[in-house]
C-alpha cells in the first residue's frame, strides 16, 4: 500500500508509515492546483483521508474529490475557528461533501452553529484521550522540594497565530524560571519539547544557548524521550494548545499545567 503525507506532518507521518510497513511519497504542505491534479489523477484514490495542515494541500486533494464526488474524510483533533481548515476550499462549508470526524458532540454542535451541516459530522471520540481518562489517575509522587522541573511544550508560532511578538514567548518563559531561581534559591530545570511538525529555530537555538546559569538548567528533550516519561518527571507543564495539556492534567494529581494563550507570560506562574 502507499500513502502520501503532506510535509508539515512529516515527521510523524513517516514514523507511523515506516513502523506499518507503507510506502510513502512526501508532499509539500503548499501545492499549486496542476500538482494536486497530477497526483490525484496518478494515485486515482478510491478515498481520501485528511486531516489538518498549515498549507493548502489537504484542500486542494478535498477540492478535486468534491468534484470526482470520490468519498473524502476529515478527522478533526480538538481545533477552533474550524471554517480556517477550510480556508482554501473552493466551495461553500454548507455544500461540503466531506464526512467530518470530531472528538464530541459540543464540537459537533459548534461547527454547525459556524454553517457546516450537521450531517456531515460524525462523533468518533479520541482514543487515545478516552485511554488517559478511564485508567484513573496515577498515585502523587514524592519529588524534591529543591528542585524545580518544567516541561515546555513548543509549537510553531505561525501555525497557532502568533505573529509580530517582540519577545519569543520561550525567552519569556526562561528568564521567568531564572528568576525564579535566584528569588527562591530552588534549583530549576526547563526542559523544552519541540512539537513533531516543528524545526528547531535561531531564537529557540539562541535561548539554549545562552540562558542557563549555576542552579537553572535549560535543555531541549532527547530523541529517545517519550512523552508520558517527560510528564512523569515534571512539576509544571507549560504549552500553547496541546492535546498534551489533557494528558498532563488528568494523569498526575501533582502536575500543574498552564495554557499559554498570546504573546505574554509571566513569573506568576510560579
Amino acid at each position: 500500500m502507499r500513502i502520501r503525507s503532506d510535509g508539515l506532518q512529516g515527521k510523524l507521518s513517516k514514523e507511523i508509515a515506516g513502523n506499518a510497513g507503507f510506502d510513502y511519497i512526501e508532499i509539500e504542505s503548499m501545492i499549486n492546483k496542476n500538482t494536486a491534479e497530477h497526483i490525484y489523477r496518478t494515485v486515482s484514490p478510491d478515498l481520501l483521508l485528511t486531516g489538518t495542515g498549515g498549507g493548502n494541500a489537504e484542500q486542494e486533494f478535498r477540492n478535486i474529490a468534491f468534484r470526482e464526488n470520490t468519498p473524502s474524510v476529515v478527522i478533526l483533533d480538538y481545533w477552533k475557528d474550524y471554517k480556517r481548515r477550510w480556508l482554501y476550499a473552493d466551495h461553500e462549508i454548507n455544500m461540503i461533501k466531506d464526512n467530518v470526524c470530531v472528538m464530541d458532540d459540543f464540537t459537533k454542535q459548534e461547527m454547525t452553529e459556524e454553517g457546516f451541516p450537521e450531517y456531515n459530522i460524525h462523533v468518533t471520540g479520541h482514543p487515545y484521550l478516552d485511554k488517559i481518562f478511564h485508567s484513573g489517575r496515577k498515585d502523587k509522587k514524592e519529588k524534591r522540594e529543591d528542585c524545580l522541573n518544567i516541561l515546555f511544550l513548543s509549537q510553531p508560532l505561525e501555525i497557532i497565530g502568533i505573529k509580530n511578538y517582540v519577545i519569543h514567548p520561550l525567552k519569556i518563559l526562561s528568564d521567568a524560571a531564572s528568576e525564579h531561581t535566584e528569588k527562591s534559591g530552588k534549583k530549576v530545570t526547563l526542559t523544552v519539547r519541540l512539537h513533531p511538525s516543528e524545526n528547531i529555530s535561531k531564537e529557540i537555538s539562541e535561548i539554549l544557548n545562552n540562558h542557563g546559569n549555576g542552579n537553572y538548567n535549560i535543555r531541549l528533550s532527547e530523541s529517545g524521550d517519550t512523552m508520558s516519561g517527560l510528564l512523569s518527571e515534571s512539576n509544571i507543564v507549560i504549552g500553547y494548545n496541546s492535546i498534551a495539556l489533557f494528558e498532563a492534567r488528568s494523569k498526575h494529581q501533582d502536575i500543574q499545567s498552564k495554557f499559554i494563550s498570546g504573546e505574554r507570560f509571566t513569573s506568576q506562574c510560579f
